[in-house]
């Protein structure tokens, strides 16, 4: 479902500007297999949150919940 960018604007100006700034210029454009080349250890985005970013979201969320 397509969201107007107005729209969101209205709700959360910056949460608008990453996504104009995702939508328009393609994010970063970050050369992920030059950095895990410089940084080996370098988790995908499923084994950080299998390894502990599933457990420091929760209590994030739950901190800003309470």
């Amino acid at each position: 479902m397509r969201v107007p960018l107005d729209a969101v604007r209205a709700h959360n100006a910056s949460y608008a500007d990453a996504v104009s700034f995702v939508n328009g210029r393609g994010g970063y454009q970050a050369d992920i297999a030059a950095t895990r080349a410089l940084h080996p250890r370098l988790l995908t985005f499923d084994a950080w949150l299998r390894q502990q970013g599933a457990a420091r979201l929760a209590a994030l969320f739950a901190q800003s919940a309470g």
